[in-house]
């Protein structure tokens, strides 16, 4: 907790601060002090017990620095923020992701450096992809997990925010009628421990990819992504879009993975996107018992709604039928 100063004139409540303290009283959650000169403001945030202790991968350090001037976004935390695990529709299948990385993406880039969500919400998946490297990748302290979400809820989310679905408060609302799914988010990250290789950006998927695609171009991060997860617009037209911004930005012979495909939006702007690539066939190998097939040349779909193709414009990227960890 803080204590921070503004200076009041004739014209208003002046935003220059004056100072900032630590608070005398440790347990009030909010008090102002108004003066005649100034407006003092106690300002509640709950950090982290420890500094946060980061991997060495590049694109997070770097992220961090470049967006924000060094300050770790997981050292600190909303004062009344919990993990919360009761969201019932996390899909994400790691045995899936381990078949797409050891037979298709790993053959051409050897090292995972730097991986996307886009479309997190209260971190289940990522948190299941985080658990899976730190168990079976002999090199996962050097990569870079960036989530990309504005954390504000879709349509169907605010439209069942009165009616907790399958009984789940999708939103969290507070009193300022403000979602609080980025909470939700940073808590349950910091419960299962992953904080040390995850930095939120919290923006839209295409803002939040376009900003990347930018910071590579202005070399203020080093890499761009050999593997892409999207699970955010559900709409028409709306994942066609997130489609096509994240071919810009993951690398050649990467792979852009998703979930839903039994939504019928997103089968629809998946196979119409992978259709204009005109994309090359490529082939289904075993694994798990895990069924798979290719409706469309190049897209290849797996269990529970899961799906994903290659960036292999002209169908020179490698694949391993026996690629392993």
């Amino acid at each position: 907790m803080a204590i921070v100063s503004f200076r009041r004139s004739s014209a208003g409540l002046r935003g220059d601060v004056v100072s900032v303290e630590p608070s005398p009283n440790q347990h009030h959650p909010l008090a102002v002090e108004d003066t005649p000169n100034a407006v003092t403001v106690e300002v509640t945030a709950t950090h982290h017990p420890n500094p946060i202790k980061r991997t060495e991968a590049h694109v997070n350090e770097q992220l961090i620095a470049t967006l924000f001037k060094d300050l770790d976004p997981f050292s600190g935390l909303a004062h009344d923020a919990q993990p919360d695990w009761t969201y019932p529709h996390t899909n994400f299948r790691t045995d899936f992701f381990e078949y797409i990385w050891t037979k298709y993406v790993k053959p051409n880039h050897g090292e995972l450096k730097f991986y996307v969500e886009v479309g997190s919400f209260k971190a289940g998946s990522i948190t299941r992809l985080a658990e899976l490297l730190k168990t079976k990748y002999a090199n996962w302290n050097m990569t870079s997990i960036v989530c990309v979400d504005p954390f504000s809820g879709d349509v169907n989310m605010w439209a069942w925010n009165n009616e907790k679905v399958a009984g789940h408060d999708f939103l969290a609302t507070g009193l300022d009628g403000r979602p609080r799914i980025f909470d939700t988010f940073m808590a349950n990250v910091l419960d299962k421990g992953h904080q040390d290789m995850i930095v939120p950006i919290v923006a839209s998927g295409i803002v939040g990819m376009k900003l990347l695609i930018r910071l590579k171009a202005e070399k203020r991060i080093q890499e761009s992504p050999s593997m892409i997860y999207l699970d955010s617009a559900h709409e028409v037209d709306e994942t066609f879009m997130e489609l096509s911004t994240a071919w810009n930005l993951v690398e050649e012979c990467g792979a852009i993975l998703g979930d839903d495909w039994g939504w019928a939006a997103v089968a629809a702007d998946v196979s119409r996107f992978v259709q204009e690539k005109n994309l090359t066939q490529l082939p289904l190998y075993e694994m798990d018992n895990m069924e798979f097939s290719q409706p469309i040349s190049g897209l290849i779909l797996g269990p529970n709604g899961q799906w994903f193709f290659m960036k292999n414009p002209n169908g020179n990227c490698a694949n391993d039928k026996g690629g392993k960890w």
